[in-house]
């Protein structure tokens, strides 16, 4: 059973969790009969009866005349008053034994050795929680680290815990708060703390209060149980604690933009800094969901933006109608990326190559980030430490959102040249291929890839090899073939070149783009005739580049 608000205040009075609900539930019937009130409290019978005589004694519940008999709850202010002298009269009489009692400990007492490691101990209910941050705060001597609930501040303003917060803050003590204001009375209850640094965050499960990175006190809420805390005196444990709650408290927002924005209507601004792989991941993908007209995404979309849910958002950010473009640089991820969502988001290509990565959604909103981020398939490269920012705020985010805007107006569309890119990256790939088989067999690469002309026109190559055993270079040019009439002419380029740059030994690799062209008299090996160049063909990178590196191979 959830606690009662009123009969969890009551417990203040030195009642019993359970004499408190008592109380209240009669309170509020009027008067009833022990077996309805076990009812409506859930416990047994007898120890029903129990609690009702010890709210009889109290003075604080009476019974009926009538047969069966009915309870029925004193007066509240009243009992109010009669349990306030009960407590008074308690607290005189453990004055009045104070000094005989720590007289007897003073024969036995041994005190504790301070070096002992940690100590700790669990604390039930909120009256001993609020008693344990009172004597916390009255020990402080640097700071106060406090994550909590504005329920929980309000009910340690009518307690101690307030007086011994305000007067450690008084005394020097940086006092840091985290809690979230979610309305105008959050923000109300949150000013009484005004000697205090308040930032506004989602409200936690858990809540701590650190004292000095010596103490730690730990409260986790339990549903229908009461309150229960951890206390802990240990450097370690509370250091480690400090950690995240300063992590909160500077990715919190201010409690001056909140209460303007609880005031306007209008979003807090607020600035993060984001460390975490896995929160930066879940940040993109609140924010992209969350857009309702435009997304602006650059420079480097990939690995971030080519997860399946991320794919799947952007798919259905088009079925919304918001328009997606996104600015990226060629690679034969991001073009994959492109064949995927091709007709659903925008593309261009951009002319940056950075590893910035920059989302803005609705010119509001910016996720950014410098993080190099591992490329490609090879999950050894190492990230080079960067900044990644959530922010909103206007100047920034209008900034950004005017640059990015810009560069697309000036950006050549991505799929008009994607066929052209990916046989270009392909043929890189071919390049890469056979100068690393080279490298494994020893033979030389020459640093660069042109070759001055009798021309006086530096001509670019592939590889260039600096001599073979008959003293003359090697040269090697890929090509994708495409139709015979663009195909010729390239080849024409290549034999052009091969003149100019004489004396060189030129092998060019032909990829084909099916296998529909066969060797031989396929207009490939034709049009390699009427030029007098040597062509290497195939249909597939790897086995392409395996015939280049033999053909070289035999030149040595």
């Amino acid at each position: 059973m959830a606690e009662d608000p009123l009969a969890a205040d009551l417990k203040a009075f030195g009642l019993e969790d359970m004499e408190a609900q008592a109380y209240v539930r009669l309170a509020r019937l009027g008067k009833a009969r022990a077996s309805s009130l076990s009812s409506a409290l859930k416990i047994n019978r007898t120890t029903t009866y129990r609690i009702l005589e010890r709210l009889k004694q109290a003075g604080i519940v009476e019974t009926s005349m009538s047969r069966p008999v009915s309870f029925i709850a004193v007066e509240p202010k009243k009992a109010l008053q009669l349990l306030i002298d009960r407590r008074k009269d308690e607290l005189k009489a453990a004055e009045g034994k104070y000094a005989s009692i720590l007289e007897q400990f003073t024969k036995f007492y041994i005190p504790s050795d301070e070096a002992v490691g940690a100590r700790f101990s669990i604390l039930q209910g909120s009256e001993e929680i609020h008693r344990a941050v009172t004597r916390l705060a009255k020990g402080a001597g640097k700071k106060i680290s406090m994550i909590t609930s504005v329920r929980d501040l309000g009910k340690m303003y009518y307690s101690g815990a307030y007086e011994a917060i305000a007067a450690a803050a008084a005394r020097g003590v940086a006092v840091e708060i985290v809690t979230e204001v979610a309305d105008l009375p959050a923000l109300e209850i949150v000013k009484h703390y005004e000697f205090a640094e308040i930032r506004h965050r989602a409200e936690s499960k858990m809540k701590m209060v650190l004292k000095d990175e010596e103490e730690a006190l730990i409260t986790v809420a339990g549903g229908a149980e009461e309150e229960v805390a951890l206390w802990t005196y240990s450097q370690s444990f509370a250091s480690a604690m400090q950690s995240i709650a300063t992590n909160e408290f500077q990715s919190g927002i201010e409690l001056g933009a909140i209460a303007t924005a609880l005031k306007t209507g209008k979003p807090a601004e607020s600035f993060r800094i984001i460390t975490d792989d896995k929160e930066y991941a879940d940040n993109m993908m609140a924010l992209l969901t969350s857009a309702k007209s435009e997304v602006y995404i650059g420079f480097n979309l990939y690995p971030t933006f080519s997860a399946p849910a991320v794919l799947e958002v952007l798919k259905s950010l088009a079925d919304r109608r918001v328009k997606v473009r996104v600015l990226s640089a060629p690679s034969s991820d991001e073009a994959d990326i492109v064949r995927k969502l091709h007709g659903a988001i925008e593309f261009r290509i951009s002319a940056f190559q950075t590893d910035v990565q920059v989302m803005i959604v609705d010119g509001k909103e910016m996720l950014f980030s410098n993080a190099a981020r591992a490329q490609g398939s090879d999950n050894n490269k190492k990230k080079r430490p960067g900044i990644n920012i959530l922010t909103n705020l206007a100047g920034m985010v209008s900034f950004m959102h005017n640059i990015v805007a810009d560069i697309w107006l000036d950006s050549r569309e991505y799929i008009l040249e994607l066929e052209t890119l990916q046989q270009s990256i392909v043929l890189n790939r071919c390049a890469g291929a056979v100068r690393a088989m080279m490298q494994d067999h020893g033979i030389e690469i020459v640093l660069g890839n042109k070759i001055m002309g009798k021309s006086g026109v530096l001509h670019k190559f592939d590889i260039i090899s600096p001599s073979t055993r008959t003293g003359g270079r090697i040269a090697v040019s890929f090509l994708a073939y495409s139709d015979p009439e663009s195909t010729g002419t390239r080849l024409m380029e290549s034999k052009i070149k091969l003149l100019d740059c004489e004396p060189i030994d030129l092998v060019i690799g032909m990829l084909r783009t099916s296998n529909r062209h066969g060797e031989g008299d396929g207009p490939v090996a034709k049009l390699a005739r009427a030029v007098g160049l040597h062509v290497v063909q195939a249909g597939d990178p790897d086995q392409l580049a395996e015939l280049v590196f033999r053909e070289l191979e035999k030149r040595y």
